[in-house]
């Protein structure tokens, strides 16, 4: 008798340790997440730093008619163009500095700024500009060239001015390259997409008020490593959109700020991971609040989910620290999802399957 209480002892003793153990890997795991790891991911590019534009002379143009510059250069325009363009093409290593000074474009038949090559783009923004494209494109043009404002470079855009533009055929703002914004204030309403950068992009500072038919804010570029990300610092946004919010292939890292999103699918959706330090986010979303198809990093800040489907979804959520608050039609915080049947059938459904990374 004595044997069997020392054996069930020993066995209850077996399964306290191992219990234990398992709890620690997992506590470990949990305390061990990718914070460092999502920063590490990315590659900005900020060549415009390196430009040395002193070297140039500055041109003053005064729009009356169509302009195409075909030489590397500063140029400061002015005045109002009701029927034209500014075109750009100064080859793959061509640099090409913009001033827009209260400037009014709007060109019917297509974008009304485009660059068609060059290796940098930069538009210093001065005073009130407003630049408009039209419904119907010149059927010459490449079906990429869908956007007011088009750059196949490298497109870099700030100062203390601001801009407003008008898509009335499909994006609003499109950088084939990587695409920055430092300073300034962006009033953008597009049939599609409002901002779409292929390789990145990224916001340091700035005020954004973005209706979107389609996505507000977008990255992406799927096959190049450290590319196809989202990056935000201290900007201030209000955001309406016909889709997703904020998307990208890549990471969404979100650094402070003040952002109010208005989204019919998710307003934050990454198809690897989030991370947002700081800040103060608002969320009325007709899907998920915030999702990363991979992991979810809080790590500070206010976060007021007022509508979703799912507020946080993930294969893995990690919350450091914050003051969150959510309402959801279903889950509040979800893990990954598994065999969750009511995620299908909806507008933006992101089943997961489930496994030991959730």
């Amino acid at each position: 008798m004595r044997r069997k209480k020392e054996s069930s002892s020993i066995i209850i003793l077996i399964v306290i340790i191992i219990s234990v153990l398992t709890t620690s890997i997992i506590m470990n795991s949990v305390k061990d997440n990718n914070d460092k790891l999502v920063e590490a991911s990315i590659e900005t590019d900020n060549s415009d730093q390196d430009i040395k534009w002193e070297q140039y002379k500055t041109i003053d143009i005064n729009l009356t008619e169509t302009v195409s510059l075909k030489q590397s250069g500063v140029y400061h325009l002015t005045g109002s163009l009701s029927s034209g363009s500014v075109n750009i093409d100064v080859g793959e290593t061509g640099e090409v500095k913009l001033i827009l000074d209260n400037v009014s474009i709007s060109n019917p038949n297509g974008p009304a700024i485009s660059c068609t090559s060059g290796n940098d783009l930069v538009i210093e923004l001065i005073g009130q500009n407003t630049i408009t494209d039209g419904e119907n494109y010149d059927t010459t043009l490449d079906e990429d060239i869908r956007a007011t404002l088009y750059s196949k470079a490298d497109l870099t855009i700030g100062g203390n001015g601001e801009i407003v533009i008008n898509s009335k055929s499909e994006d609003g703002i499109i950088s084939k390259d990587d695409l920055k914004f430092n300073g300034g204030k962006y009033t953008i309403t597009a049939k599609d997409d409002g901002i779409r950068g292929k390789d990145s992009v990224y916001i340091v500072n700035g005020d954004f008020v973005i209706d979107a038919g389609a996505d507000a804010i977008k990255s992406t570029n799927e096959i190049d490593a450290g590319k196809g990300f989202v990056l935000i610092e201290n900007a201030n946004m209000s955001v309406k959109s016909g889709a997703k919010g904020i998307k990208s292939i890549n990471n969404i890292l979100i650094y402070g700020g003040n952002y109010s999103i208005d989204s019919y699918d998710d307003a934050i959706h990454s198809d690897n991971y989030v991370k947002i330090s700081g800040g103060n986010v608002s969320i009325y979303s007709g899907d998920d609040g915030i999702h990363a198809n991979r992991e979810l990093i809080i790590s500070g800040g206010k976060i007021a989910i007022e509508k979703s489907y799912e507020a946080l979804e993930a294969q893995a959520v990690t919350i450091n620290d914050g003051d969150i608050s959510t309402v959801s039609s279903d889950d509040g915080i979800n893990a990954g999802g598994g065999a969750d049947s009511s995620s299908v059938n909806r507008m933006g459904a992101n089943p997961f399957n489930s496994d030991e990374s959730c």
